[in-house]
């Protein structure tokens, strides 16, 4: 058998290329192989994808399985994929049979990289002081934060203060950088902090000062005798500050170079400027060492603040069990024995979006992938397979870091996918156009040879004036379409924020209140207009209960606050069923007939609520099934704001607005791209990070000047701005690759999103539908 798959093999694939069909491809290929179900791990970053492999595997399987019983495996895609990568014919026909029944039998280990870490934790989790009883959920950070700061002493907060307004930081700026940074791998997080230059230690601020004021006049004087030297220079190179000289450093950079400086012979003085470049570089390094150590000694601080949380609460984020499985297998010194029992039989290991990976899930999943690759076999014994594309890379805000692609695979054998199966024609070539020069080594995707893919169109629109503008140009787009004969399901309109999305919302009901529209807060359970009903009146109930229960001893002001909140809820309710608040009686008395026995199940209470508003719809009957796992309506409405639950498909039918960073994975017929509506928010970091691999090195302190004096900070830097540059890019070229028939761009004048990219006006007209 000449086999052509390679057992270490890095697939780069572009979007819309096919690469859940060769996911797929290579699992059944392994099982072909003689590999087992239970000993290939898949791991994929959304359940959605994981679904949708799973589903994938079993589909391909099921029609060759078929294709063999009616003799018409030749025209069997999975079947020709399989020849071309070397499999006989023979062997397929023998092993068909045995492989589709024991994959049908089989529970496939194909999962979110999520779900696989909450499998460990729970498999090890008293090693890392967890109950075997955790759940997942969504935690309260604004909770975290509270623990933190009840923790500290009154100078412990001036000194947080003062940090923050020295800064230019609010309070929950400084609580927002210790939660980022606890998502960062503990060990080098700990091992920059140590690295922190504490060969300054010893030296003054004043003593700095001192040393570079005394050398500036030496020069200064010098520069003073001589008659006819430059009348600037004599007056502007003497600082008496060292923030003078960095907020003006050119004379002393520039040095015998500057435009001012012909008549000077510096020379003798080459010493005392190199004095003074290390001093100012010594004023940096020490403003470094004093930050990062009141940053270590608070994110210390707020790391035990989120484990009294987390025991408190019993419930981890998904993070939280990351960073669990981090401390379990990366941390502990018995961590060999944990991977031992982890890969003890799993032999192929295939990873899909590779590209979002962040550091600390690297770091995590490199010993499984290091023991693979570094063990002696052939594909048949062990193999690893990664797919992923660099310029899909946009979550750098959570901790994604795209080089850990090229990092992993850079022994491996690289192929790249050629073909865009998702978009038209003119989309393709639009977008070919558009991103090859921004990217090096960019391969142009192609149609495929067979394909009889539809021309399509794409719209790049007028510049618009204003928002306002820009709004009309989106819903005009959308008028277009369905006057066309779109459905309204097919349409979604791509945006930047979620605050984007809202607005847009409103701006296209005020124009058209038929169009029916779904952005992703609306696609929640909990915002569905049924639900809110049930949760009101719940809420009412609640507090009707606990004001009815008040007894004479109790503090008069509790029980008007209740009457208050009580009167809030008759609103809600009214305005929600379309009520005057004259009903609001009515309503009211209706919710009061429903008995408030405590043994009466919370699930009874809410059928009761959905039959007497009349209201029985597939977003009420999840609720209706989420409400039986809890005891008391207390505890439901205490848990719904950490619950995540997406409403029924069914009733989320509409144009979608999403951001586009929440498209990602998905494709739309018609896709209109708005630009934003706000203003950019300017990068903030404070501290950036030096990456050597797949490790953080070094955390520098971001201090305006600093590029200038000191060549591994200037270095640092211009590496972090050019990730985020790169990302700003990779934003784009997803939004422009979710269109699969046509694409349609709104932009501004001024702040535009898409001024990067240069585009011209195109007019292509949008066909009958």
């Amino acid at each position: 058998m000449a086999d052509t798959q390679a057992q270490f093999l890095a697939l780069k694939a572009s979007a819309g290329s096919g690469k859940t069909f060769n996911l797929a491809l290579r699992f059944i290929y392994l099982l072909f192989c003689g590999a087992k179900v239970h000993q290939i791990l898949t791991l994929t970053f959304t359940k959605k994808a994981s679904n949708e492999m799973r589903h994938r595997i079993y589909e391909q399987l099921h029609l060759l399985f078929m294709s063999f019983k009616q003799n018409t495996y030749s025209e069997n895609l999975i079947y020709k994929a399989l020849r071309e990568k070397g499999l006989s014919h023979q062997m397929l026909y023998e092993r068909i049979g045995v492989v589709y029944n024991e994959f049908i039998r089989s529970n496939p280990r194909i999962t979110t990289i999520d779900a696989f870490f909450h499998t460990v934790l729970k498999k090890f989790c008293w090693y890392v002081g967890v109950s075997v009883y955790f759940e997942v959920g969504n935690t309260n950070q604004s909770s975290i934060d509270e623990i933190f700061l009840k923790r500290l002493h009154t100078n412990q907060i001036d000194e947080i203060v003062e940090f923050c307004f020295y800064n230019g930081l609010r309070i929950k700026d400084f609580l927002q950088l210790l939660h980022n940074l606890s998502l960062l791998p503990t060990q080098d997080i700990e091992n920059a902090f140590a690295n922190k230059a504490d060969n300054v230690s010893h030296i003054s601020f004043k003593s700095i000062e001192e040393a570079i004021r005394v050398r500036m006049k030496k020069i200064d004087d010098y520069i003073q005798s001589v008659e006819d030297g430059h009348k600037s220079l004599k007056k502007g190179f003497y600082k008496d500050s060292i923030q003078a000289i960095i907020d003006s450093p050119n004379y002393l950079l520039q040095w015998s170079d500057h435009s001012q400086s012909k008549k000077f012979d510096f020379s003798a003085f080459d010493n005392e400027r190199k004095e003074i470049l290390a001093s100012i570089q010594m004023y940096f390094a020490k403003k470094e060492q004093e930050a990062l150590k009141q940053l270590e000694q608070y994110f210390r601080h707020f790391n035990r603040a989120k484990h009294i949380h987390n025991s408190q609460e019993n419930v981890l984020s998904f993070t939280d069990v990351m960073l669990k499985n981090y401390e379990l297998l990366a941390l502990n010194d018995d961590r060999d024995f944990f991977y031992f029992r982890l890969d003890d039989k799993i032999t192929h290991i295939l990873l899909d979006e590779f590209q979002d990976t962040s550091l600390t899930q690297y770091q995590i999943l490199y010993p499984l992938i290091h023991e693979i690759y570094s063990g002696n076999g052939r594909i048949n014994d062990r193999s690893l397979f990664i797919v992923g594309d660099e310029k899909q890379s946009i979550y750098m805000f959570r901790g994604s870091f795209a080089a850990v692609f090229e990092e992993a695979t850079k022994s491996f054998t690289q192929e790249n996918l050629p073909f865009n199966y998702r978009s038209s024609q003119r989309v393709i070539a639009f977008n070919n156009h558009t991103f090859a020069k921004y990217y090096k080594n960019y391969i142009p995707q192609e149609c495929p040879q067979d394909s009889k893919k539809e021309q399509g169109y794409v719209r790049v629109l007028e510049v618009a004036a204003d928002n306002e503008s820009l709004q009309m140009q989106v819903y005009n787009e959308v008028e277009a379409l369905l006057h066309k004969g779109a459905d309204e399901n097919d349409i979604a309109i791509l945006v930047f924020k979620n605050d984007d999305a809202s607005l847009l919302k409103e701006y296209i009901n005020a124009q058209n209140p038929h169009i029916h529209i779904i952005t992703q807060a609306s696609a929640s359970l909990f915002e569905k207009k049924e639900v809110k009903i049930l949760i009101y009146a719940l809420t009412y109930i609640h507090l009707h209960t606990q004001l009815v229960s008040q007894d004479s001893n109790s503090a008069e002001g509790r029980a008007r606050q209740i009457s208050n909140a009580l009167k809030l809820y008759e609103k809600k309710l009214c305005k929600l069923l379309g009520k005057s608040y004259a009903d609001s009686k009515n309503i009211v008395s209706k919710i009061n007939t429903i008995p408030r026995s405590s043994n009466m199940p919370i699930s009874q209470v809410v059928l009761m609520l959905i039959e007497m508003f009349n209201i029985a719809h597939s977003a009420c009957m999840l609720f209706l099934e989420l409400s039986c796992e809890y005891a008391s309506i207390e505890s439901l409405l205490d848990e719904i704001p950490k619950l995540q639950c997406n409403a029924p498909t069914q009733s989320n039918n509409g144009v979608k607005i999403r951001t586009i960073h929440k498209s990602k994975g998905l494709e739309f017929k018609y896709v209109i791209l708005c630009d934003r509506l706000s203003q950019s928010q300017a990068n903030n970091d404070k501290f950036i990070y030096e990456y050597e691999g797949t490790h953080i090195k070094h955390i520098y302190y971001k201090m305006k000047g600093r590029e200038n004096f000191d060549k591994q900070y200037n270095q640092a830097l211009e590496a972090h701005k050019k990730r985020l540059e790169r990302e700003e890019y990779n934003v784009l070229y997803v939004a422009f690759t979710r269109a699969k028939f046509g694409l349609s761009i709104a932009q501004k004048a001024k702040g535009s999103a898409f001024g990067i990219l240069q585009l011209d006006t195109k007019g292509d007209e949008i066909p009958s539908l």
